[in-house]
């Protein structure tokens, strides 16, 4: 501001940028980075908009000391702008909180963000970085691909639906589970949509939302409409009580 300041007074036409409120803050061994919108200003101003989680390695997975960042993003539902990001991890969050903070400030969109080349290496990003693959979660939602519901909507109609947890049985022992679902793994749903005909809505879940997002997209091949809840249990499990959901057994 004092650089666009001195500028108009020396006579050169300047103006700053909408200020975006990127920030970074280190608590304990956690970086925390928030740029753009939250959830709760775009409520707040009844601005429109999308949410999707993941969680993603900050560098190969195959490569020593990988860790998960765990990402939320907001963009518009309609032409998939992107409209704000948090994230959180041990390493990595600066690096894609900062890419996110230039795309918002060139107004880009999921579709965007889904193909920018970005620097890759093992030890610093997977082959797809965690920004490409906000993107490419974003797309499928804005294009119709992607079929998720939302935790305060997941709680409101799960008590009469199928609930699928598509993890395998060792992972869902080992986290928990939501009561009253059914343990169908990935590998075995299309076994299951060909011998079952659901009665009533389908939701499916997993740890984050990859592979239940992969379930829908399978039982969509045997006509069975299913939806994917976004954060996956993973979500559910850390807002239960907020949420007053029903306790992860």
């Amino acid at each position: 501001m004092g650089r666009v300041a001195a500028n108009d007074v020396a006579g050169h036409d300047d103006a700053l940028d909408p200020v975006l409120d990127t920030a970074i803050a280190k608590v304990f061994d956690l970086d925390v980075g928030t740029v753009g919108y939250t959830e709760h200003e775009l409520r707040t101003e009844g601005r429109p908009h999308e949410v999707v989680f993941t969680s993603e390695p900050d560098h190969a997975g195959y490569y020593p000391g990988a860790t998960d960042i765990h990402f939320k993003l907001l963009f518009d539902p309609e032409d998939g702008t992107v409209l704000g990001a948090q994230a959180i991890g041990s390493d990595g969050v600066d690096k894609r909180i900062d890419v996110l903070a230039t795309a918002i400030a060139h107004d880009d969109t999921v579709f965007d963000i889904r193909d920018f080349d970005l620097a890759y290496a093992p030890p610093y990003s997977a082959a797809k970085d965690p920004v490409n693959v906000l993107g490419m979660i974003g797309a499928n939602v804005v294009e119709g691909v992607a079929d998720v519901v939302h935790l305060e909507e997941f709680l409101d109609r799960y008590a009469e639906a199928t609930v699928i947890d598509t993890r395998p049985p060792e992972m869902r022992d080992a986290q928990g589970w939501i009561p009253g679902d059914e343990n169908v793994p990935l590998g075995k749903l299309r076994e299951w949509a060909a011998e079952t005909d659901p009665d009533g809505e389908v939701l499916t879940y997993c740890k984050i939302g990859k592979s239940s997002y992969m379930a829908t997209r399978i039982l969509a091949e045997y006509g069975i409409d299913a939806k994917s809840l976004t954060g996956g249990y993973y979500r559910y499990r850390r807002t239960e009580r907020e949420a007053n959901a029903p306790p992860a057994q």
